[in-house]
């Protein structure tokens, strides 16, 4: 589910950086440009967004997981 809403207003597809808690709520790591590194590392999965879509809060979504 998400803690906030992701929004991705451009022409193509965004798998968004997100921090899953362990209730399960998805969190945005930050910016989200292919450069910040940052934000990738403080990620633990990806939510797969379609372009000209805003998912709102609270939204139940798949993130795609990771295990470091």
């Amino acid at each position: 589910m998400l803690a906030e809403p992701l929004m991705n207003p451009g022409e193509r597809r965004h798998f968004f950086r997100v921090n899953q808690d362990a209730e399960g709520r998805a969190y945005s790591t930050g910016l989200q440009a292919s450069h910040i590194l940052s934000s990738l590392a403080a990620a633990n999965g990806l939510v797969d967004v379609p372009p000209h879509t805003t998912f709102p809060e609270g939204l139940e979504v798949k993130v795609l997981t990771w295990h470091g």
